[in-house]
Order: structure tokens, then sequence, then C-alpha cells
């Protein structure tokens, strides 16, 4: 979803589709019924943002921990073929 989209659904030049407001909530990580509310307390707005942020960077630190150790098991594995050679 471009952010030219997004720009057009916020001034009303373009409407989602139920499937897309399905997506949107979701990468926002809010019920979808909230996208048509207007919340006057920004500090739960800021509230989500950094629960959102916190969940990407908790995901991130798991998916490089499973890359690291993909990564040593790879290389201790060249290394025992290398010793098997010898």
């Amino acid at each position: 979803m471009s952010t030219h989209y997004i720009a057009m659904i916020e001034t009303c030049n373009k409407y989602p589709k139920p499937e897309m407001l399905e997506r949107l909530a979701q990468a926002l990580d809010v019920e979808p019924h909230r996208l048509f509310s207007v919340s006057d307390d920004p500090d739960e707005a800021i509230d989500r943002l950094h629960k959102s942020i916190v969940t990407n960077i908790q995901q991130g630190i798991i998916d490089m921990k499973q890359v690291v150790r993909e990564a040593v098991k790879e290389s201790l594995s060249g290394e025992c073929k290398d010793k098997d050679k010898k």
C-alpha cells in the first residue's frame, strides 16, 4: 500500500474496500473499527505507536537471532567438513 494511496484515502479521494481496511488496521495494530473513530487523546496514539515500534523491534531481534543461528550452524558445518577432508 503506497503512501500516495493512503493520502488519497485521508483526503477522501479514494474509498478503500473492506479487505484493504482490514490490511491497514492490521498494519497499524488496531481493530478495524478504530479507523473510523477520532481520538481526542494524543497519548493514546503515542501509546499505540510505541507498542507497535516495540513489537517490530522485538520481532526484528527474534528474526536476527534466527539468521545468526543459521549462519553459525552453516559455518560450523563447513568447518567440520574441512576437517574430515584432512
